[in-house]
């Protein structure tokens, strides 16, 4: 595993507790923490909180009010000095929604609903709402800290503490029974009944020995993880032009504007040359600030660890001197930025993907793909599965575009710790569902669910491990979240490819990363395979599961030209390692006999000259099963 910004603790505490007070730099309306000392005589601990919340980002603050909201003694506590993590430190002013459109429906339906549409509604979002949407998609950062700061103020079950200099575990037996607080070179001590892990990370959890995955670990890729970004302000731009020229040329920009955003111009930025050899550039998303200044998300930085501190400092570095290049060339490209002027940076950086915790259940890119209905969901999402770029040979794919798939209680109850739930981008998501799930509406939906099942954790004494396999517990959950205003409807959702003989084909190529059906999830299985799909799939089977093919070095003649079944045949048989010298016809009885390609499959290929790219996915598909066998 990772080195953490947290260490384990293994010590045993102690005799007598001494409940003392201690007042650190917290928010001036809120009650100081109580803290309590350790001595050395046996092993004691007093419960000081119902729930300890980590972390102050959108969905640490979400969990800690719908905890607050359902009586437990809250404490929020983070080493940041303000609220608001990734929306006003990292910048990420651009929201990224959910909805849901019910069939022959223009009205859409708001997925995202609790704790998250009241901060929604606070950015003066409901004021343009049309046929269910709500046109204000970006917001001011500074007042979005207000927002949090005044919805966590409402709440006296909240303590907040902001400004410690670091968190520790504390640990006993399988359970987090509170955390050390470092300030200023003093040790206190925190107890609770429960803990929610909100970091990005998931820090508090790795510490706690929850296993994890980093990056597209389970695809055989640690090292790849979607890019990192640092956000930056622009001001002096001329709102009036930028939108007037958008608006009046949108096939040439390639971009769209609303009263709040403007987004696109890949056309114009995709000439641009990156200072550092680790840069890539991407269409901008511009939100407008209520000082008339923009923040900007354009800029990608590849191949380092988000889980090391040196990589982060020198990530900051070259984002710091690339984006004032940046703002330089958008000058000359962007319609209202003549003017413009490049005004800082901010003071965190927009990670997207670090660590994957292992839960009861890990939701799955099928389950997305499949708009999956939970029996234990707690949320719903719907945003299209975005992979940003992993590496500089690509710049990331949109996977697919569910219509609404649910979230389950199991995904935020991690392995091995019994009393700790983990929200935000970290939770139980393989790498591929992470591309939808990661999203801060989508996080705050389930961290609302995590304060919920905080309470009935401690007023029923179960565990989280026991309430996740507990049908009454879960519906009680349930019936609590849809009285706060979360949407947990029952949807009975078919999906595109439903019932077809290529259905676990595709389920499986979805699964590896393989397939890409964009916006519209059009797959274009009838369409002839070309050779670059045939050669792409077979280099994806051999790098992204266990299976490992003796002969890989098939080259293809050109992407254009359709794949011959012959050339199916002859090339499996030879990725095999077979000896080629052998008679067609003999492959072909040799593969029907070992079952490396179905009888009814190899039949299709003999009788077609070129097979469609479904009979293709079906036929890599058995070979894969044959393959598995051997691992």
């Amino acid at each position: 595993m990772k080195k953490t910004n947290f260490k384990l603790y293994l010590s045993s505490f102690i005799a007598m507790c001494i409940v003392c007070t201690v007042v650190f730099t917290a928010v001036s309306k809120l009650q100081a923490i109580e803290l309590s000392p350790a001595n050395n005589d046996e092993n004691f601990y007093l419960p000081t909180y119902d729930v300890i919340v980590v972390g102050t980002d959108p969905e640490g603050i979400s969990a800690a009010i719908s905890s607050a909201r359902n009586g437990l003694k809250t404490l929020l506590i983070d080493t940041r000095n303000k609220v608001g993590g990734l929306f006003t430190l990292g910048g990420l002013n651009s929201l990224d929604m959910n909805y849901y459109e019910p069939n022959g429906s223009r009205y859409s339906v708001l997925l995202t609903q609790g704790i998250f549409l009241e901060f929604l509604k606070d950015t003066g979002s409901w004021k343009s709402l049309i046929n269910g949407k709500y046109s204000r998609d970006s917001f001011d950062v500074v007042e979005a800290e207000a927002i949090f700061n005044k919805m966590i103020a409402a709440e006296s079950n909240i303590t907040l503490q902001l400004g410690v200099d670091y968190i520790e575990p504390i640990l006993e037996d399988n359970n987090i029974v509170g955390i050390e607080v470092f300030k200023q070179d003093k040790i206190y001590y925190v107890y609770s009944e429960v803990c929610i892990d909100a970091t990005q990370d998931a820090d508090l959890a790795a510490a706690c020995g929850v296993p994890f995955t980093v990056g597209a670990e389970t695809l055989n890729m640690p090292e790849q993880m979607q890019a990192i970004t640092q956000v930056f302000k622009v001001e002096n731009i001329d709102w009036n032009l930028l939108e007037k020229e958008v608006k009046a040329h949108e096939d040439y920009y390639q971009a769209w504007v609303n009263n709040y955003s403007v987004w696109g111009f890949w056309p114009q930025l995709q000439q641009y040359k990156p200072l550092s050899s680790n840069v890539k550039v991407r269409g901008p998303n511009i939100g407008r600030q209520n000082d008339d200044s923009a923040l900007i998300n354009a800029i990608q930085i590849i191949g380092y660890d988000p889980l090391n501190i040196d990589h982060i400092a020198q990530i900051k570095e070259i984002a710091f001197h690339e984006v004032q290049n940046i703002v330089e060339y958008m000058r000359g490209t962007i319609p209202g930025f003549a003017k413009a002027t490049f005004a800082g940076v901010t003071e965190e950086l927009y990670i997207r993907e670090s660590r994957h915790i292992e839960g009861e259940y890990t939701l799955s890119i099928v389950d997305v793909m499949q708009n999956v209905d939970f029996d234990d969901k707690i949320a719903w999402g719907s945003y299209p599965v975005d992979i940003q770029s992993s590496d500089m040979s690509n710049m990331g794919y949109v996977l697919g575009a569910p219509d609404a798939y649910s979230i389950p209680f199991r995904c935020i109850v991690p392995q091995t710790i019994d009393n700790l739930l983990v929200v935000g981008r970290s939770a139980s998501y393989d790498p591929l569902a992470f591309g939808s799930a990661r999203v801060v509406p989508i996080g705050m939906a389930v961290a609302e669910a995590a304060g919920v099942a905080a309470a009935y954790a401690v007023e029923n004494d179960m565990t989280f491990r026991e309430i996740a396999y507990d049908e009454v517990a879960i519906k009680s959950i349930q019936s609590t979240l849809r009285k706060q205003g979360a949407y947990l409807e029952d949807l009975n959702l078919s999906y595109e490819y439903k019932g077809l003989v290529s259905e676990p084909a595709i389920n499986f190529f979805y699964s590896i990363g393989f397939l890409s059906s964009g916006y519209d999830n059009y797959l274009g299985l009838d369409e002839i395979a070309k050779e670059i799909t045939f050669y792409n799939a077979l280099i994806n089977i051999d790098m992204r599961t266990q299976v490992d093919f003796p002969f890989k070095n098939y080259v293809y003649k050109s992407i254009d030209t359709p794949i011959p079944t012959r050339d199916v045949v002859n090339v499996l048989w030879q990725v095999l390692g077979n000896d080629t010298l052998i008679q067609f016809e003999d492959k072909v009885a040799t593969m029907r006999s070992e079952g490396v390609v179905s009888e009814r499959m190899m039949d299709i290929l003999l009788e077609n000259q070129h097979v469609t790219k479904e009979i293709l996915y079906i036929i890599l598909y058995e070979f894969y099963l044959y393959n598995l066998q051997f691992v």
